[in-house]
Protein backbone atom coordinates (compact mmCIF):
# COMPACT_ATOMS: atom_id res chain seq x y z
CA UNK A 1 0.00 0.00 0.00
CA UNK A 2 2.77 2.47 0.93
CA UNK A 3 4.59 1.57 -2.41
CA UNK A 4 1.83 2.47 -4.26
CA UNK A 5 0.71 5.51 -2.28
CA UNK A 6 5.07 7.14 -3.16
CA UNK A 7 4.41 5.78 -6.93
CA UNK A 8 1.62 8.39 -6.91
CA UNK A 9 3.15 11.16 -5.28
CA UNK A 10 6.20 10.64 -7.65
CA UNK A 11 4.28 10.89 -10.42
CA UNK A 12 2.42 14.29 -9.42
CA UNK A 13 5.87 15.27 -8.62
CA UNK A 14 7.56 14.67 -11.80
CA UNK A 15 4.49 16.04 -13.93
CA UNK A 16 4.73 19.49 -12.18
CA UNK A 17 8.38 19.56 -12.75
CA UNK A 18 7.77 18.55 -16.43
CA UNK A 19 4.69 21.52 -16.60
CA UNK A 20 6.86 23.65 -14.87
CA UNK A 21 10.18 23.25 -16.98
CA UNK A 22 7.69 23.64 -19.91
CA UNK A 23 6.15 27.40 -18.72
CA UNK A 24 9.43 28.84 -18.29
CA UNK A 25 10.69 27.28 -21.58
CA UNK A 26 7.80 29.28 -23.51
CA UNK A 27 8.50 32.14 -21.70
CA UNK A 28 12.35 32.33 -22.53
CA UNK A 29 10.95 31.37 -26.05
CA UNK A 30 8.83 34.47 -26.42
CA UNK A 31 11.83 36.77 -25.10
CA UNK A 32 13.71 35.90 -27.64
CA UNK A 33 11.33 36.06 -30.67
CA UNK A 34 10.51 39.79 -29.52
CA UNK A 35 14.54 40.48 -29.66
CA UNK A 36 15.12 42.30 -33.47
CA UNK A 37 18.34 43.72 -34.39
CA UNK A 38 17.81 46.29 -37.31
CA UNK A 39 21.42 47.89 -37.26
CA UNK A 40 23.16 47.52 -40.55
CA UNK A 41 26.50 45.98 -40.98
CA UNK A 42 28.68 49.54 -41.84
CA UNK A 43 26.90 51.58 -38.79
CA UNK A 44 29.84 52.16 -37.45
CA UNK A 45 31.75 53.16 -40.50
CA UNK A 46 28.90 55.80 -41.29
CA UNK A 47 27.38 57.57 -38.25
CA UNK A 48 24.95 59.19 -40.74
CA UNK A 49 23.36 56.25 -42.41
CA UNK A 50 22.10 55.50 -38.61
CA UNK A 51 20.72 58.58 -38.00
CA UNK A 52 18.97 59.17 -41.41
CA UNK A 53 17.99 55.98 -42.23
CA UNK A 54 17.23 53.86 -39.38
CA UNK A 55 15.20 56.59 -37.85
CA UNK A 56 12.67 58.02 -39.68
CA UNK A 57 9.20 59.82 -38.05
CA UNK A 58 5.95 58.32 -39.03
CA UNK A 59 2.87 60.42 -39.79
CA UNK A 60 -0.01 60.16 -41.22
CA UNK A 61 -1.15 62.91 -43.73
CA UNK A 62 -5.01 63.60 -44.68
CA UNK A 63 -4.88 62.44 -48.49
CA UNK A 64 -8.77 62.20 -49.48
CA UNK A 65 -11.99 63.23 -47.82
CA UNK A 66 -15.24 61.84 -49.35
CA UNK A 67 -18.83 63.21 -48.15
CA UNK A 68 -21.87 61.08 -48.56
CA UNK A 69 -25.01 62.65 -47.77
CA UNK A 70 -27.29 60.24 -48.08
CA UNK A 71 -25.51 57.85 -45.97
CA UNK A 72 -25.13 60.38 -43.45
CA UNK A 73 -20.98 59.43 -43.21
CA UNK A 74 -17.50 61.26 -43.81
CA UNK A 75 -14.85 59.16 -44.65
CA UNK A 76 -11.29 60.61 -44.54
CA UNK A 77 -8.26 58.90 -45.34
CA UNK A 78 -4.87 59.29 -43.91
CA UNK A 79 -1.64 57.68 -45.79
CA UNK A 80 1.47 56.80 -43.49
CA UNK A 81 4.66 58.52 -44.35
CA UNK A 82 8.32 58.05 -43.64
CA UNK A 83 10.09 61.29 -43.02
CA UNK A 84 13.81 61.64 -42.83
CA UNK A 85 15.25 64.52 -41.10
CA UNK A 86 19.02 65.51 -41.06
CA UNK A 87 21.04 66.65 -37.99
CA UNK A 88 19.57 70.36 -38.58
CA UNK A 89 16.01 69.07 -38.48
CA UNK A 90 15.22 69.85 -41.90
CA UNK A 91 12.98 67.13 -44.19
CA UNK A 92 16.03 65.55 -46.43
CA UNK A 93 13.13 63.11 -47.97
CA UNK A 94 9.42 61.79 -47.47
CA UNK A 95 8.64 58.49 -48.54
CA UNK A 96 5.33 57.30 -48.67
CA UNK A 97 4.16 53.44 -47.36
CA UNK A 98 1.67 51.33 -48.43
CA UNK A 99 -0.06 51.67 -44.49
CA UNK A 100 -3.63 53.74 -44.46
CA UNK A 101 -6.26 54.60 -41.81
CA UNK A 102 -9.89 55.79 -42.21
CA UNK A 103 -11.71 57.41 -40.36
CA UNK A 104 -15.96 57.22 -40.83
CA UNK A 105 -17.81 59.78 -38.84
CA UNK A 106 -21.54 60.21 -38.80
CA UNK A 107 -22.45 63.64 -40.32
CA UNK A 108 -25.06 65.30 -37.54
CA UNK A 109 -27.92 67.83 -38.42
CA UNK A 110 -25.70 70.68 -36.70
CA UNK A 111 -22.66 69.83 -39.12
CA UNK A 112 -25.02 70.25 -42.49
CA UNK A 113 -25.64 73.91 -41.20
Amino acid sequence: MKRKKYKIITSIFLIGVLVFLAYINTITESEINNVHVSLPVNAIENEKTITNDLNPILEYKLVNSKKDKEEGYVVETYREYEIYKNKNGTIDKTVPTDNYNYLKYKITESDNE
